[in-house]
């Protein structure tokens, strides 16, 4: 006799697998999930984009403005000669009057060695510059414009002897100071004595191991000296100190793009200090009424037109900072700089930042 075994199906408890629906609801569950995670990475990195950018844009403007801080209020600074003017015509009168400057070098009137302007600048029109630029600066964007920046860098040295010799004119003897001062042949110095001030050229081989400062004429060293006399007796009491003058100027830096370079004396190339700085304007601070404070601020063309180079006291800079990366903004910014309103083409982040300082040198 046959037997015939029947299979009943498994409880519903027990059933393997999943449906067709279970599945895609699964899988959308699985979708709004992960495209959550996304988002929030997406949002997380663009974030931290942005935050590095402003990092390095404030750091960059922090590194220019103490920079500039630093310069513009020592500028003019000549230890105990407050005050200066260039002589009118050199070697008229051999003997120096009091509170002239005079500049020995040859060329004695170009833009880099004149000291008694402690602060000079250049607007840029966007087609060239007012006043016009006395020196070659390469690549300079004209956009922006050029601040220059006279005086002492490093500490005075004190003056040990400066004999006199009635044969020469005043002053065209060596100075002495005291050996190991870090003076090479070369250094452009000026001397003072509380009274006046000659601006001259060591041209020793030796001056840091004799603590002679020669100044002759005829010497291989650029720009050299065209005369020997100062002008004056730099004896005891009496100190020189490095002179130099700084330009700041715009423009396209290592990688293309805007940047702030510097450039010394009559150096054929200037140095890169700072990327992303696209525009730099200055104003200067003029003081009308004798009290040393600022009564209004102009632009370098109106002061040059005005001749009131003499009259600043302090100086405005507004900068136009730049993030280098590119992308960092979700849309381009509208920028307000310099009374002027206009809109990038590009989602890099832009900072306006303006610092006023004054000249020490200058103030009560």
């Amino acid at each position: 006799m046959n037997s015939i075994t029947h299979r009943s199906a498994p409880p519903a408890g027990q059933q393997r697998g999943l449906s067709l629906v279970e599945l895609m609801v699964a899988l959308l569950i699985a979708l709004i999930l992960t495209g959550g995670v996304i988002q929030i990475f997406v949002s997380s990195s663009q974030t931290y984009r942005q935050q590095e950018a402003l990092s390095r844009v404030q750091e960059n403007t922090r590194f220019i403005i103490d920079t500039l801080q630093r310069e513009l209020r020592e500028a003019g600074n000549y230890g105990c000669v407050s005050s200066l003017r260039m002589e009118d015509a050199p070697l008229t009168n051999p003997r120096l009057r009091s509170g002239l400057l005079r500049v020995t070098l040859n060329n004695p009137a170009a833009w880099q060695w004149n000291f008694a302007r402690p602060v000079e600048g250049y607007r840029g029109t966007g087609g060239g510059f007012s006043p016009a630029l006395p020196m070659a600066l390469p690549g300079v964007r004209d956009d922006s414009d050029v601040l220059t920046v006279r005086g002492m860098t490093g500490a005075p040295l004190a003056v040990n002897d400066h004999p006199t010799n009635a044969t020469l004119p005043p002053g065209a003897t060596p100075l002495q100071i005291a050996p190991g001062n870090d003076i090479a042949q070369g250094d452009i110095l000026l001397a003072n004595n509380c009274t006046v001030a000659a601006v001259f050229q060591v041209t020793n081989a030796d001056p840091d191991t004799t603590g002679q400062l020669v100044h002759d004429t005829g010497a291989g060293t650029l720009p050299g000296n065209y005369t020997q006399a100062l002008g004056a007796n730099f004896g005891q009491g009496s100190d020189v100190m490095r002179v130099s003058s700084r330009s700041y100027y715009i423009a396209n830096g290592a990688n293309g793009r805007p940047a702030l370079f510097r450039i010394l004396d009559a150096q054929a190339a200037g140095e890169e200090l700072v990327e992303g700085v696209e525009r730099m304007r200055i104003a200067c601070g003029v003081d009308d009424t004798g009290n040393r404070a600022a009564d209004r601020f102009l632009n370098p063309q109106q002061v040059d037109n005005q001749g009131l180079w003499e009259s600043v006291v302090a100086v405005r800079v507004t900068l136009l900072m730049a993030s280098t990366q590119q992308g960092v903004i979700d849309q381009p910014q509208q920028i307000n700089f310099d009374g002027e309103v206009f809109t990038p083409d590009d989602r890099r982040l832009r900072l306006v930042v303006s610092t006023t300082i004054g000249l020490r040198n200058r103030l009560p």
